[in-house]
């Protein structure tokens, strides 16, 4: 199974024949989340795309033959959106495709990610529901919990993103919300599986490292993520087996994620799965294309996509994902290190991008151009209204040079993305 179950695409500059040669065809296919950029630039290569997202920015525009942006109202009102949703594939003849980050996300339920993380070995963090936290047995688990806060978090049972995840001193603790949940905290390095099942297969495709930041009270808002070298790579035999068995027991087709942590002991904890395509995978996707340059046609929602069984029944989508190339650690020839870095405002204001012109010019000509790029994504239009704490844009970065040293370019990056925020005036 090894060769099945890599990082980084190797050998796929004699594979680009494996990949699913996919053709535009009559109907479209609607893409729905709350930032579709990534997923409508990837599906775009091989289908006729359309859009709804919270955000509409420039690049998502640009990806989609139509786009509609999801109103406060719609984005607050789920029946809204559903009908809005609808309405929209109707006009375009399009399928509609949910992408992620938009409530409700199907899970695992919490017993169920917990029993599968010890059968294939992995740990799972102490979690109560909050109806279980607050039955009369519980009363001891109550004062561990407002004896050690620090040690745990509350987390919506509907979020993602880590946009629900509070620290148990920012939340009082007598009245939780509805639909959450209390877990241990465990501190370490986190990871991201992407995974893609086939039906009959499921494959590993790659597992990178998260970035988190705190904003405001909450600590763990995702912020992006790395590749990962040879060295921190953990046991895939046993993902592999974990894989498979949350694919057959959800019933799932396509891309989807599971969530980790690794502590100081080497243990890795089993957080979550997320059932649809997460934001890493534009990390390994670009991955692959960066080995089969030129010829990066990579596309891993044309995958996604050919894999549901409600479009495959009404569209011909060529060969089938099984012949997606299996992934080794051989191959990445240029060694690149890829990073996707989400820049947050610092202040409230309006957004001009076209300030960071000259700072990425000057650091693209430092860098080796042969094999090292950076791209400024999720880009907002010309004084785009911001809060703060809220995404200004995303750092795509692919290079060769040292982690310190691209460490220190996503860091004068991130100030000058910031810094293209300009305040909003007194009033």
């Amino acid at each position: 199974m090894q060769n099945e179950t890599v990082t980084n695409p190797p050998n796929l500059a004699n594979q680009v024949d494996d990949f699913p040669t996919l053709t535009l065809f009559r109907h479209r296919i609607l893409l729905l989340g709350a930032s579709i950029r990534w997923a409508a630039q990837s599906a775009s290569r091989h289908y006729p795309v359309v859009g709804m997202d919270l955000f509409g920015d420039q690049d998502t525009h640009e990806a989609c033959h139509r786009f509609r942006r999801i109103s406060p109202l719609e984005q607050s009102d789920r029946p809204r959106l559903q009908l809005a949703a609808e309405r929209f594939a109707r006009q375009e003849n399009a399928f509609p495709l949910r992408v992620g980050g938009l409530p409700p996300e199907p899970k695992l339920s919490l017993r169920q990610t917990e029993s599968l993380a010890h059968q294939f070995g992995f740990s799972f963090p102490e979690t109560h529901t909050t109806e279980e936290f607050f039955t009369p047995r519980n009363n001891h688990l109550q004062s561990a919990v407002r004896q050690q806060p620090s040690r745990w978090l509350l987390k919506q049972a509907e979020s993602s993103g880590g946009l629900g995840v509070q620290t148990r001193k920012s939340i009082d603790i007598d009245r939780p919300p509805a639909n959450a949940f209390l877990q241990r905290r465990v501190d370490g390095r986190s990871y991201g599986l992407v995974a893609f099942s086939a039906g009959s297969t499921v494959r590993l495709l790659g597992i990178t490292r998260s970035t988190h930041v705190r904003i405001g009270s909450l600590p763990f808002v995702y912020a992006g993520s790395r590749s990962i070298s040879f060295e921190e790579y953990p046991d895939f035999d046993r993902m592999q087996s974990l894989a498979h068995a949350v694919a057959e027991t959800r019933q799932l087709h396509g891309l989807f994620n599971l969530d980790f942590i690794r502590d100081r002991h080497d243990r890795w904890w089993l957080l979550e799965v997320n059932e649809r395509p997460s934001a890493s995978c534009e990390v390994i996707e670009k991955i692959a294309q960066h080995a089969l340059r030129p010829n990066n046609s990579a596309s891993l929602m044309s995958l996604h996509i050919a894999a549901q069984p409600t479009i495959r029944k009404h569209i011909n989508v060529g060969p089938s994902p099984d012949r997606f190339p299996p992934l080794s650690n051989e191959s990445n020839p240029s060694r690149a290190q890829i990073v996707k870095r989400i820049v947050y405002s610092s202040r409230g204001g309006h957004v001009y991008l076209s300030r960071m012109q000259s700072v990425e010019t000057a650091m693209q000509r430092e860098m080796d151009c042969e094999s090292s790029e950076i791209q400024i994504a999720d880009r907002p239009a010309e004084g785009t209204p911001i809060r703060r704490g809220h995404p200004v844009a995303t750092l795509l970065i692919a290079s060769t040079e040292s982690s310190r040293d691209i460490a220190a370019r996503v860091k004068t990056l991130t100030r000058a993305v910031q810094s293209c925020v300009a305040p909003n005036e007194p009033s």
